[in-house]
């Protein structure tokens, strides 16, 4: 019963039953307050008529007048619950145009986050790609540096090298330019296996070329462990057993078991592998960090005959003692 007497602000002032009551009970009541008074009397349409009309109807008028004050108020309430209905709807379709525009940026954001997820994906796909073909091609080219029964490849962690490469790289954060600490590493680390192939080339006298051999199979080590990440990281990936049967070299690293002359293929075998990396992310090989080793080493000038033989000496007397178990620095008998 009580819903019928609230005010619905979704129906028009019309059809409320609150304001026909506010206009019809004070009009009711004063008619019904006013018959007893008006008994006794006729209809009078003349000037005394009308006054004495007045004069007796004085207190049903007034409360038939509270209509009007009455269905004013009602209308005022009812215009207020209106304004209320509209300011909710307003706030609700405000929070509703505020989700959908949540929901919006975050279908934007899921789909940038996937787009850059599948980039990182493809991306890396491609990296590995890249690498073993560069792998396999230079593993071909220079197989005759390599231990007959053993499969050189796959030489690279491509992993550990894509992390080295591109260190800001991830599922969540996408595909990011090279990162330059690889290019200046790569570039130093190069600059310095020249300088070591060019001393060892040079050796003065037998300690110098022991000193010089064992500074360059450093290097050459410290490039396939810190440059390119490769699997077989404790010697050299150019092992060859027959240095390693016999022999206290101590002195020097497990790598040193290839012949002397095969010293600038693996000087270039690592120079060129850096080239085909750096491919990946430029075609310009005067970009690459090896650019610079494989120009010099692309110029014929080499060492003098004499020195040349006095090198092939050393390397003969170094192979001598290693196979005959002697330590390197004891004469030969």
């Amino acid at each position: 019963m009580l819903k019928h007497f609230q005010l619905d602000p979704a129906i028009g002032l019309e059809r409320q039953l609150l304001f026909w009551l506010s206009i019809g009970v004070p009009v009711s009541l004063g008619i019904f307050l006013a018959i007893p008074v008006w008994i006794g009397y006729s209809p009078d349409f003349s000037e005394y008529g009308y006054e004495t009309f007045l004069r007796i109807s004085k207190f049903p008028i007034a409360i038939c007048s509270l209509a009007i004050p009455l269905s004013v108020l009602i209308g005022k309430l009812h215009g207020a619950r209106q304004a209320a209905l509209q300011i909710e709807n307003t706030r609700k379709q405000i929070e509703n145009a505020e989700a959908q525009i949540q929901n919006t940026l975050t279908q934007i954001a899921n789909t940038e986050q996937d787009n850059r997820t599948k980039l990182y994906l493809a991306h890396f796909d491609h990296f590995c790609k890249h690498i073993d073909f560069v792998e396999s091609a230079l593993t071909k080219s220079y197989h005759h540096q390599f231990f007959a029964d053993s499969d050189p490849e796959p030489l690279i962690n491509k992993i550990n090298l894509y992390k080295f490469m591109y260190r800001q790289n991830s599922l969540q954060a996408g595909v990011y330019p090279l990162d330059p600490h690889f290019k200046t590493f790569s570039t130093n680390i190069m600059s310095g296996l020249l300088k070591s192939y060019k001393n060892f080339l040079y050796s003065r006298n037998r300690d110098d070329f022991h000193r010089t051999l064992k500074h360059l199979e450093s290097v050459l080590i410290n490039i396939q462990i810190k440059l390119f990440h490769c699997r077989k990281s404790r010697s050299s990936i150019f092992l060859r057993p027959n240095m390693m049967e016999a022999g206290d070299y101590s002195d020097f690293p497990l790598s040193i078991n290839a012949n002397i002359d095969d010293y600038l293929d693996q000087v270039l075998f690592w120079a060129r592998l850096l080239e085909g990396v750096d491919s990946f992310e430029n075609s310009d090989n005067s970009e690459s960090s090896a650019y610079g080793i494989l120009m010099t080493l692309g110029m014929p000038h080499t060492p003098k005959p004499s020195d040349m033989d006095k090198i092939a000496e050393y390397w003969q007397e170094l192979a001598w003692r290693v196979f005959n178990g002697i330590t390197f620095k004891a004469k030969p008998d």
